[in-house]
């Protein structure tokens, strides 16, 4: 549906937003039944219930693109305010398509401080 549905009902008007490859959409088509078995629960436009994942003590990069939509922004805070060892980064002029080259240092960055944590 998103394939054959207009570019502005499928990726909206927003800055920077664009079309994906089809070819790699295709490639990751199979999977997008258990992603949205997945989040089902927490895409109901409600906010998250209190302390639902204040359990989770790991260290915890919670990662968004600068110019991604403010539900992004908005889930990515909630989930850090709730978690007691999440920290957030705005990947800057990235959307939610973020681009490796732009993820890869902050991942290895990541990893490498929270290496002795275990």
């Amino acid at each position: 549906m998103m394939r054959i549905a207009p570019m502005s009902q499928t990726f909206g008007d927003h800055a920077g937003a664009r079309p994906p490859e089809w070819a790699d959409m295709e490639k990751v088509a199979h999977t997008l039944a258990y992603d949205g078995l997945i989040v089902k629960d927490f895409q109901t436009g409600k906010p998250l219930l209190p302390q639902r994942w204040a359990s989770i003590t790991a260290p915890t990069l919670v990662i968004v693109g600068g110019n991604s939509e403010p539900f992004f922004h908005d889930g990515a805070q909630a989930l850090v305010n709730d978690m007691p060892n999440a920290q957030r980064r705005v990947l800057e002029g990235q959307d939610h398509a973020v681009s490796p080259a732009a993820l890869a240092p902050v991942l290895v960055e990541f990893f490498n401080a929270n290496a002795t944590t275990r």
